[in-house]
């Protein structure tokens, strides 16, 4: 009966009688008797079915929806006549006319809504009743009031992808079609997307895509959008996340490579996340992404880590063992800096032509083909702390450094060992000074070597290169391993991250094992500990890894180039530290006449010595001792540091430099000089006996005193005293003064 009522027929019932005293008349024959057919009541359909639903009603609920059914039947009638007639015999089951009526005006309201969705197959009925609009030929449709008319939306539809989630800059991802079947990728930034005008101007923006109803209607469309919509994070940062993969600019790796697909969108067990670099999205817009563009994992490259290291090491010899060492440590920076609290920057030293540079992009092939490192000298210090701040657990190339380069970018550099890179004010969050991290492992090359500032000297790996001219045998190895590097190596990065486990488990025994290590090897040098620790850190990452690496080197022999490493650096920084150049300037004052010997320092033989520092210091031998008074040489230090572009120390600086070097004996308060005057000594005219003759000038002065046969030695420098020695006294004082095997000090206490 419902479903003849739906097709528009008139249904009555004529109901055949049931019971024991019928139960000798079969059922058929009332059909095939027209009289026992005609002689039954024939009664409407609506009220003869309301009658059967209603007996058995107990609860509100159920009565409510026999009422919402009965008067579903109602509006299918289309005749007011019989509805009244109808509503009059309906009350009989329930006497509230008011709620009868009601309900029929509601169900006018759904009847009215079905007939335009039943009118195309196209239409989802239910999209309509949950949000108030429907989809048809691509474009968004409502109706109108009571008429029922359809009002057009828009000449298009949405199809949401993702939203990329971001606590400063949210963004869905659509696919939206227009009437005309034309079809973009567009992304949405949540601005777009909360201002009817900036929605219209984004959409609008694509082509031929009009919106056409008000922001009310637009809230409804975004309920139903967002309803519909995944959730992606944006991968800001490439290389390792802290959700436990690695991320290339087309993929990521946890323990097996997933490519993106052409929205970007990588699916993991860890949730989706958004890759915007390798989004058909961004695809004709060629200066947006160029970093993520570069950093993709390829498989042009089928080379095997032990057959690439040997090519390196033919080429780069031992420099190739530890740059290959410090890129596995890079790979596990995160696990590694954990610990240490820093992390030390590569560094490649040599003239032009040496190969430093194609070490440097040798490594990057883990990650970058054929890199184009940044040129630090005329790199902003924001364009540096981008480029460094763009990658996770990967290497970062910095080219061309030069001493002269600005006090900023130093300091910049510096930061980078301990993690720390540029001081910005945030003007997205909460107007706040932040620092942006430094995840990465830093290569820095240049033709000079980096002692302008001893702090930063301190903070590398120091490699040489000196050769420049190669034979044809050397060329030729060398094609063959750039041939390798220009197919790139991330199939190599990919299979050292499987081990991460073994790194995360092992690395703390193993960097205690090497620096014990190290310490054996340099007990008999002193060595800077900050140097120390920086070498120790790639030693203990082969280490850790040696059991599962096939390279063409032990851990023995990469020990020994560590410490050879080691004190050639320490060496290094010594002779180019802040007192080493101000020793420096000073026999370079004495030998260019600026400073006079018994004028502005004294070096006596002495067999004891008293000072603020020591009381009663006795030698075993006389020993040469510097006093030097410091009004001149201070401030003929800072004179010339001026003429030549050094930044000389500030006073107070040099002065507590100079009281806590080991060659240091402290102050003696009278001791006495020559008055000398621009290189002539200063004399005065006495007269005695009645006869006139010139006497030299002196005066007693505070005096600092050193242990000169120590500042020989650790600073290298002589400053060429003709103490009236013969070649007798020299030998036999050149005996005196070398360390003893059991008894080395020349101190007698």
């Amino acid at each position: 009966g419902m479903l003849a009522m739906k097709c528009g027929f008139g249904v009555s019932v004529k109901e055949l009688p049931m019971g024991e005293a019928q139960s000798k008349n079969d059922p058929d024959s009332y059909c095939t008797s027209i009289q026992k057919f005609q002689e039954l009541k024939e009664v409407d359909f609506i009220p003869w079915y309301a009658s059967y639903i209603f007996q058995d009603i107990n609860t509100t609920e159920e009565r409510s929806d026999a009422i919402n059914t009965i008067c579903a039947m109602v509006v299918m009638v289309k005749d007011e006549v019989k509805e009244s007639m109808y509503l009059k015999q309906l009350q009989s089951f329930y006497e509230d006319k008011k709620l009868w009526q009601k309900a029929i005006n509601r169900a006018k309201k759904l009847d009215k809504a079905k007939q335009v969705i039943d009118e195309s197959k196209k239409i989802d009925r239910d999209l309509y009743q949950k949000y108030g609009f429907y989809e048809e030929y691509n474009a968004y449709f409502a109706l109108a009031g009571d008429s029922g008319k359809a009002v057009q939306w828009s000449n298009f539809i949405m199809m949401p992808m993702f939203h990329i989630k971001d606590s400063l800059l949210p963004k869905r991802l659509y696919r939206i079609k227009n009437q005309n079947k034309q079809e973009e990728i567009i992304e949405m930034k949540q601005e777009d997307l909360v201002s009817l005008s900036k929605f219209k101007q984004k959409v609008e923006g694509l082509g031929n895509y009009i919106w056409l109803a008000t922001e009310k209607e637009l809230t409804k469309l975004k309920m139903f959008l967002y309803e519909q919509t995944e959730t992606a994070l944006e991968v800001t940062q490439l290389g390792w996340q802290r959700q436990g993969f690695f991320a290339y600019g087309n993929g990521c790796f946890d323990t097996e490579w997933h490519a993106a697909d052409e929205y970007g969108i990588v699916r993991l067990k860890n949730g989706n996340f958004y890759l915007p670099g390798c989004s058909t999205i961004y695809r004709d817009d060629v200066k947006l992404f160029q970093f993520e563009r570069k950093f993709i994992y390829t498989s042009y490259n089928n080379v095997s880590l032990r057959e690439y290291s040997e090519k390196l090491i033919r080429v780069f010899g031992d420099n190739a063992k530890v740059g290959l060492c410090f890129l596995f440590a890079t790979l596990f920076r995160d696990i590694i800096s954990g610990q240490t609290k820093s992390f030390p920057i590569l560094n490649i030293f040599g003239p032009k032509g040496s190969g430093k540079s194609e070490l440097g992009k040798s490594l990057m092939s883990f990650f970058v083909i054929d890199n184009k490192a940044p040129n630090i000298q005329n790199a902003t210090i924001a364009a540096l702390s981008d480029a460094v701040a763009q990658c996770a657990n990967a290497l970062v190339h910095l080219d061309e450094y030069k001493n002269s380069i600005d006090l900023d970018k130093r300091e910049f550099l510096k930061g980078l060992w301990d993690g720390t890179g540029r001081s910005r004010m945030n003007m997205d969050r909460d107007k706040k000074r932040e620092i942006t991290s430094v995840d990465c492992g830093i290569i820095l090359s240049g033709q000079e070597m980096p002692t302008i500032d001893i702090a930063l000297f301190s903070r590398l790996i120091y490699l040489t290169f000196n050769k420049t001219e190669y034979s044809n045998e050397e060329k030729r190895a060398f094609n063959e391993c750039d041939t390798i590097s220009l197919q790139g190596l991330s199939h190599l990065a990919l299979q050292l991250l499987r081990h991460r486990s073994k790194m995360e488990t092992d690395f703390s025994t193993n960097y205690r094992q090497c620096m014990n290590d190290l310490n054996e090897r340099l007990k008999e040098t002193t060595i800077e500990d900050r140097i120390q620790r920086n070498w120790v850190i790639p030693l203990a990452a082969f280490r850790t890894l040696e059991a599962v690496l096939d390279v063409p080197f032990t851990y023995r022999e990469l020990l020994g180039i560590c410490v050879d490493g080691i004190i050639r650096q320490n060496r290094e920084c010594k002779s180019n530290n802040e007192l080493a150049n101000f020793w420096n300037v000073v026999s370079y004052l004495q030998q260019d006449g600026e400073i006079f010997l018994e004028a502005d320092f004294r070096i006596d033989y002495l067999s004891n010595l008293k000072t603020n520092k020591v009381k009663d210091l006795t030698f075993k031998q006389p020993r040469p001792i510097l006093r030097m008074q410091t009004d001149r040489i201070f401030m003929l230090y800072k004179k010339f540091a001026r003429q030549v572009g050094d930044n000389a120390l500030p006073t107070e600086s040099l002065k507590f430099y100079i009281e806590n070097s080991k060659e240091y004996l402290g102050v003696q308060n009278s001791v006495r000089f020559k008055n000398i005057l621009k290189g002539v000594e200063v004399t005065k005219e006495v007269e005695a006996g009645g006869q006139k003759y010139y006497r030299k000038t002196s005066m007693t002065k505070q005096a600092l005193c050193f242990d000169y046969t120590e500042l020989m030695t650790n600073y290298n420098i002589n400053l060429n005293i003709d103490m009236g020695m013969s070649e007798g006294d020299e030998e036999e004082e050149t005996q005196n003064n070398k360390p003893r095997e059991n008894d080395a000090s020349p101190y007698m206490f």
